[in-house]
């Protein structure tokens, strides 16, 4: 009879122990729900139909651009309007190569850092990579680096250097510039090594030139977002009004890379090192002494 109760109540704690979700449990069931709305605040503005805004006196044009495979790229470019004093500045076209976490932002055109560009008489034009914004593929995905660069370089040549230069009467790779920062400085210098006759240079803004080999890991779940990263978006503007849209927006994602990612990316910066001799293109390095 003893042994029997003794059972019972065995079987009730251990009941009720499992039913008990632990600590690490509900910590993991937290962020996969955090995960969720992001990807939901995600997919509603992939679902907005696109239109093209004006801020003053800019113009912003936004189109997807289909890739071979059949996928979406989205694109932005932003443009002085053809009126006042722009008519007499000769326009230049600036491909802005977007960084590992980059969107293309809804906010004033101010905010997105293109206003001095503008001015200065560029035309700017940049995109979502694939898994990034308001573009096709898995979150923050990258499984093939060659792929990923196949697929900038078409959109590249599709609208910026096709569509936008016929636009706005460019006509010569002289008028023409690729410029990325941190992640976007290595993928400018990849993508420089395959559009050395499109473009007269090139600017890099604290470019990224390597990944810390503590920080790979073998992808045996190459989609789990694991690989190890200090949180770069602290870094990424002084101004904390700036910062505070970018925290809130539902197109950033404040995950871990994936582990597919670290690697192709881990891969593309040890190619650059060895490949450095391919690089022709003239460029302009802006670094600051304080930067992390």
């Amino acid at each position: 009879m003893f042994e029997f109760v003794v059972s019972l109540i065995s079987a009730f704690f251990f009941k009720l122990f499992k039913n008990c979700p632990s600590a690490k449990e509900q910590k993991k069931k937290k962020a996969v729900e955090s995960l969720q709305v992001m990807t939901q605040g995600r997919r509603r503005l992939l679902n907005e139909k696109l239109k093209n805004k004006e801020y003053d006196d800019v113009e912003c044009l936004r189109a997807y651009v289909e890739i071979p495979d059949g996928r979406l790229i989205f694109t932005t470019c932003w443009a002085p309007k053809s009126q006042g004093g722009h008519k007499k500045k000769k326009k230049k076209i600036l491909s802005e190569i977007p960084s590992l976490n980059n969107y293309k932002k809804k906010k004033k055109i101010k905010d997105c850092n293109k206003g001095i560009d503008i001015k200065m008489g560029y035309v700017v034009f940049s995109w979502d990579n694939l898994g990034q914004g308001r573009s096709d593929g898995l979150w923050n995905y990258v499984d093939n680096w060659p792929a990923f660069l196949n697929n900038a370089a078409f959109a590249i040549r599709t609208l910026a250097l096709g569509t936008y230069c016929k636009r706005y009467n460019i006509k010569s790779p002289s008028q023409c510039i690729l410029a990325g920062q941190s992640m976007g400085g290595a993928y400018t210098v990849e993508l420089s090594k395959k559009m050395k006759d499109e473009f007269a240079g090139m600017v890099l803004i604290a470019p990224m030139c390597r990944i810390d080999d503590n920080n790979c890991i073998t992808p045996c779940c190459p989609a789990a977002n694991l690989t190890p990263t200090a949180d770069i978006n602290a870094w990424l503007t002084s101004d904390s009004e700036v910062r505070q849209q970018v925290d809130a927006h539902p197109l950033l994602y404040d995950r871990n890379p994936r582990l597919q990612t670290g690697m192709q990316l881990f891969g593309a910066t040890i190619t650059i090192g060895e490949e450095l001799d391919k690089v022709s293109l003239p460029f302009l390095i802006l670094h600051g002494t304080g930067d992390k």
